[in-house]
């Protein structure tokens, strides 16, 4: 998979390791990073990332209590 590559979401489950119902909740959700291209959700890799990390970041600042 290179840099550029678009992602379906059945793709970007598989990356993040969830499953496609939970990735299109969360796109109803506005809770992931997506764009609609030809009426079809796509992800890059790199928004995936970018995604992960903040969500990492929050959950180990909430844990040593840091807003």
């Amino acid at each position: 998979m290179t840099d550029g590559w678009l992602m379906d979401c059945r793709e970007a489950a598989d990356y993040l390791r969830l499953h496609p119902s939970t990735v299109y909740r969360m796109l109803k959700n506005c809770q992931l990073p997506a764009a609609k291209i030809g009426g079809r959700w796509r992800f890059r890799r790199e928004w995936l990332d970018d995604f992960l990390e903040k969500k990492k970041r929050r959950i180990k600042n909430e844990s040593v209590g840091v807003s």
